[in-house]
């Protein structure tokens, strides 16, 4: 093997590595008990904000029966306070959907109602991962692994705020300040 074949190698084997202890591909430890219970908060949610009766039913039950499912799985339902990382729970499984979506698009006609109707799905799915993962990448411990600088938890008496004039593509949304919804927009290709 020649030395630029043994480099190709050795940055293939350090690329894979990186790949596998990714925070995506990272379990997270078991579930310790925690608190409330989340899914009667998410059926009272949709209780709320779903109009029709028969919908609200469906969803609520197959809420249910997912908690039940979770439950013999894991010995616990989904619960606050559990030991687990929730941002992290929640990346994962968005990346999980989007992958479940794009599956659902390329086994139907985009040009059709049903496959028209994943694609929307999947642009949505999109920014929502992108959102969270945006706000994963504004927690502290990215700071020292990225060039990133989160000005808005330093104060005039840190000793570092060299670069805090500059604007970080990475810096926390704040959903009370300027952007409409409860999830703010982030700017994806094409945006502007």
């Amino acid at each position: 093997m020649t030395k630029d074949e043994e480099n190709l190698v050795a940055r293939a084997q350090e690329v894979w590595q990186n790949i596998l202890t990714r925070e995506a591909a990272v379990p997270q430890p078991p579930s310790e008990r925690g608190g409330r219970a989340i899914t009667i908060t998410v059926a009272a949610d949709i209780a709320g904000l779903v109009k029709d009766p028969e919908l609200v039913r469906e969803l609520v039950l197959d809420f249910a029966a997912r908690d039940d499912m979770g439950f013999k799985k894991h010995k616990q339902n989904l619960e606050v306070g559990d030991g687990r990382d929730t941002e992290y729970d929640l990346y994962q499984e968005l990346l999980d959907a989007v992958q479940y979506n794009k599956k659902a698009i390329l086994e139907n006609d985009p040009a059709t109602g049903i496959g028209h109707f994943y694609v929307e799905i999947y642009e949505r799915l999109i920014e929502l991962v992108a959102q969270v993962k945006h706000q994963l990448l504004a927690r502290p411990e990215y700071e020292d692994a990225m060039d990133f600088k989160d000005c808005s938890r330093r104060t005039t008496n840190d000793s570092d705020n060299s670069g805090c004039e500059e604007t970080s593509s990475y810096q926390r949304f704040d959903a009370t300040e300027g952007n409409s919804g409860p999830f703010p927009r982030i700017f994806l290709a094409g945006d502007q």
